[in-house]
């Protein structure tokens, strides 16, 4: 995708083209970030998933009368 907007700007040499070249480069490390973050995260809530004992907030154990 970004090969196509340095193409361009190689072709008109306009500075227009050059910033959407820089900014479609730039769009592409932040959504990187993302879904590294994403990724990590997603981890982190399978991994509390595989801890829990089923019983949510109240335990059986505290089913007193």
């Amino acid at each position: 995708m970004e090969e196509k907007y340095w193409d361009e700007f190689m072709k008109s040499g306009l500075v227009d083209d050059y910033l959407l070249y820089k900014g479609m480069q730039i769009a592409g490390e932040v959504m990187d970030r993302y879904e590294e973050r994403d990724k990590s995260e997603q981890v982190l809530e399978s991994d509390a998933d595989s801890n829990s004992d089923r019983d949510g907030v109240i335990l059986r154990a505290d089913w007193r009368i």
